[in-house]
């Protein structure tokens, strides 16, 4: 005979399990366009991804070399994943593991979207902007539109309409400087103008 203990384990691990089943499969956005190497990681594993491929909470998409994927969310916000990137997809959050986004987030559609990086979150509730982890772990905000708040270990700054700030490795964020939106568009040209 199984104890009485033992069938409330089985039925506790049952519900956990069909939970965050039920967290995991809710739909976040869709791929809208991509170009060359894009796959997406779900309950499945790695797949190629196409447009249309749908995202959900927990998705992890990367891609290749001279490679972009255009995301939508379900609340209009928009980014673009730019060559070499690495992210996870939360709800209303993206985790940037490794390369750089664009994105554009309209205050009036959306709850506000997070951007956390290994040293940084950047809380956007409007604006245009990139955030790229840089090769040596820190992070840069630039923003086009808008403004960003930016959190670091050492606190949090307020990074403006045509400025950028970098948090080193240590979570240290600079003063916001001024940016020169030609080199910048030049730098994120694959992303910027898709």
């Amino acid at each position: 005979l199984i104890s009485m203990k033992k069938v409330l384990s089985l039925a506790l691990g049952l519900v956990l399990s069909i939970g965050s089943y039920s967290i995991a499969a809710e739909q976040r956005g869709s791929i809208e366009r991509k170009t060359n190497y894009v796959q997406v990681k779900n309950a499945s594993g790695w797949e190629s991804a196409d447009a249309g491929t749908s995202l959900f909470v927990g998705s992890s998409l990367r891609t290749g070399p001279r490679s972009v994927a255009e995301i939508k969310y379900d609340d209009g916000s928009m980014t673009r994943v730019g060559s070499r990137s690495n992210l996870v997809i939360n709800d209303r959050k993206i985790n940037i593991k490794r390369g750089y986004i664009w994105g554009k987030v309209d205050k009036n559609k959306t709850k506000g979207l997070k951007i956390f990086t290994a040293t940084a979150i950047a809380s956007i509730t409007g604006t245009e902007f990139f955030v790229e982890v840089n090769s040596d772990k820190s992070t840069t905000i630039t923003v086009l539109e808008g403004s960003i708040e930016v959190e670091g270990k050492a606190g949090k700054i307020l990074v403006t309409q045509g400025t950028y700030s970098t948090v080193d490795a240590d979570g240290v964020a600079s003063n916001p400087n001024a940016f020169d939106v030609a080199k910048v568009i030049e730098r994120y040209a694959e992303v910027a103008k898709m």
